[in-house]
């Protein structure tokens, strides 16, 4: 049976907790173990972690100071690359979700019959109210399963993916110099786990199907989000993306540079280079592989690159 760590970022999620721990450890056909990092709690979120630790054993508490979503996950991938390195795979989650109960297994036995060394899973959500009700209006969000989408516009949820060791000892090259230098500069831990895989593999496995119950509510970190063009504008040229995506591909290229295909390292090298002339920013402008959503997104993306807002 494949063992799997699950790692876990809290933060006062007392009011949907139970529910999510309950569905972890209902997973059936594989064993897991869960890694929990709390980010400075002040509710009953500790308490109850530690109440079902005692019940069900199989977890791991770490208590830690408040640096929010983004640096917990990059902290649970170093813990995990530390302590947990004997584990067949690792998947992320969110503490206020509800997993179904073949989520992992459906994952674990996709992942077994890849022939690579680089394994990433990613699968599609079910968006649900509160109450884990089902939502009216609950479109499919498509997703490009590619590097050039995946730089462009962040739509594979962690609370989806399960990888393998190598993938986790690559990402966390990235985690550990940045957390050491400048932690502003994190990007999120699920868009970054994606783009090393999609660096180092051809082979990135999207299901479509959903073994999830993706919860809205107000106290998401991020959630169902506005869709309109302003709203995408917006988020584009948001300081912290425009920030991380050139350094990352710099990053990219510097920690694994020589395990990239000529393709993808070229235009990791278009990101990087892409403010230094107006020859290099028009490059990446008509660089049709950018432009692989719809309109509402491929719009705002050839104005931030021509802004130098990317």
């Amino acid at each position: 049976m494949n063992k799997v760590l699950i790692m876990l970022s809290t933060y006062n999620g007392e009011t949907y907790l139970r529910d999510q721990l309950n569905s972890l450890y209902a997973q059936k056909g594989v064993e897991v173990h869960i890694l929990v990092r709390d980010d400075g709690s002040k509710d009953n979120t500790v308490s109850i972690l530690q109440e079902y630790k005692n019940i069900n054993g199989k977890m791991t508490i770490l208590s830690e100071p408040n640096v929010g979503a983004k640096q917990s996950f990059h902290s649970l991938m170093i813990y995990a690359k530390e302590k947990f390195a004997n584990y067949d795979y690792y998947a992320f989650c969110d503490q206020d979700d509800f997993w179904l109960e073949n989520k992992l297994y459906s994952a674990v036995e996709k992942l077994d019959n890849l022939n690579d060394k680089f394994k990433l899973y990613f699968c599609s959500m079910t968006s649900v109210d509160p109450n884990l009700t089902l939502l009216s209006l609950n479109k499919r969000v498509r997703v490009i399963n590619n590097l050039y989408a995946n730089m462009t516009t962040g739509r594979i949820a962690g609370c989806t993916q399960v990888f393998n060791y190598a993938i986790l000892d690559k990402a966390c090259k990235l985690s550990y110099d940045i957390i050491n230098n400048d932690t502003k500069l994190l990007p999120y831990h699920d868009w970054w786990v994606a783009n090393i895989s999609y660096c180092l593999s051809d082979n990135v496995l999207y299901d479509e199907r959903s073994f999830i119950l993706y919860r809205q509510h107000g106290n998401n970190v991020v959630g169902s989000q506005n869709n309109t063009f302003f709203d995408r504008l917006k988020r584009f040229v948001n300081s912290e993306n425009r920030i991380f995506r050139p350094l990352v591909a710099e990053r990219t290229i510097a920690d694994i540079g020589d395990e990239i295909s000529l393709e993808k390292k070229s235009f990791l090298q278009k990101v990087v280079c892409y403010k230094q002339s107006l020859m290099n920013t028009l490059k990446l402008m008509f660089d049709k592989r950018m432009y692989q959503y719809e309109a509402d997104v491929s719009i705002p993306l050839f104005l931030i690159i021509m802004l130098h807002k990317f």
